[in-house]
């Protein structure tokens, strides 16, 4: 097939698939932006065939094409190859890690990483259970103790609330019983 025939063949679809989709998406949502989106992405490869861009991809493809059938794989490039497919499954795979919010990297500047760790876990575990997280055993909280609170206005066994325990120990502190 000739690089002209080829361009326009290649061109043509690049053009007719973003309007298909465009059009299927606007069935099912009647969504205005899938519309323009769609018409966007039509008019990338005409602009760049009216350029003359297009032919230029297109002998490349065919360069490429001709190189895999000439070249001969040995173990180097075959390494190559595998090397380059871990790197598009990690780049897969960093799309799915949640990013860092500025407020979390602000957290990680501060401190260090064991302690932003730690600080994380403990996070996750107040969201999945709703009680929060034994303080860490290395930071003592307020007037050196270790103590976890619990929280306010979940009174424990003895009836107390953090509202009454931190006047107990505000009454202990100073010497009154």
């Amino acid at each position: 097939m000739a690089d002209t025939t080829l361009t326009i063949v290649v061109s043509t679809v690049l053009i007719v698939l973003p309007l298909i989709w465009g059009a299927l998406r606007w069935m099912r949502r009647r969504s205005a932006r899938s519309l323009v989106r769609s018409i966007g992405l039509a008019l990338v490869p005409a602009g760049l065939w009216l350029i003359g861009v297009m032919g230029m991809v297109t002998q490349w493809l065919h360069q490429a094409a001709h190189w895999v059938r000439i070249t001969r794989m040995d173990q180097t490039r075959w390494i190559g190859v595998a090397a380059a497919g871990v790197g598009i499954i990690a780049i897969i795979a960093g799309s799915f890690i949640a990013p860092v919010t500025r407020q979390q990297a602000r957290e990680r500047r501060k401190g260090s990483a064991p302690e932003a760790a730690a600080t994380r876990r403990r996070e996750v575990g107040q969201k999945a259970s709703g009680a929060p997280a034994p303080a860490p055993a290395g930071k003592p909280q307020a007037g050196g103790k270790q103590a976890a609170k619990k929280p306010t206005g979940n009174p424990d066994k003895a009836g107390f609330t953090d509202e009454d325990r931190e006047l107990m120990e505000l009454l202990k502190e100073r010497g009154i019983d």
